[in-house]
């Protein structure tokens, strides 16, 4: 489950019904003026993100799926993310179960510009088995390249103060 995406994937997934998809690069994106110059916490590994470049168009949505996880204690969700640029959409995090039938409970969301730096989110997660979607929105125009990286399960609740 926990992933830093540097050159895997590990057990992560596209939904191909979305509108784009997510991404892996290292360094810097292509378009200036957004997205981060490197991955979180050295700069020198990769990460996934969304191009908000042409052809995509506001609203567009792409979603990065993990794989099962049977979470079997009060657990906390660690995520990197970087939303930097003027045109920033939305980052959704859902958590998909089978109790509730396969859809999509948003969990976590946050909308527009966060600076040119790396954040944490992070959402507490009590005993279920669940699929994490990381969903990312197209804003209204090109500088809104959205990223995660250093996703991860820990025991425990999630440290206050974030």
């Amino acid at each position: 489950f926990d992933c830093a995406f540097d050159g895997d994937l590990c057990s992560y997934t596209a939904d191909l019904t979305a509108d784009f998809t997510w991404s892996m690069n290292s360094g810097a994106t292509v378009s200036p003026d957004t997205g981060p110059s490197g991955d979180f916490p050295t700069g020198a590994g990769q990460y996934m993100f969304i191009e908000s470049s042409t052809p995509q168009q506001a609203g567009d949505t792409a979603r990065l799926i993990s794989q099962e996880v049977d979470v079997q204690s009060l657990s906390c969700l660690h995520f990197s993310y970087h939303m930097f640029g003027i045109n920033i959409g939305q980052l959704n995090v859902y958590f998909r179960t089978k109790t509730n039938a396969g859809l999509s409970l948003k969990v976590w969301s946050l909308t527009g510009n966060q600076l040119n730096e790396w954040k944490e989110g992070t959402i507490e997660i009590t005993p279920q088995s669940l699929k994490v979607v990381f969903e990312g929105v197209r804003g209204n125009g090109e500088l809104g390249d959205i990223a995660v990286d250093d996703i991860k399960l820990t025991d425990g609740n999630c440290p206050t103060g974030r």
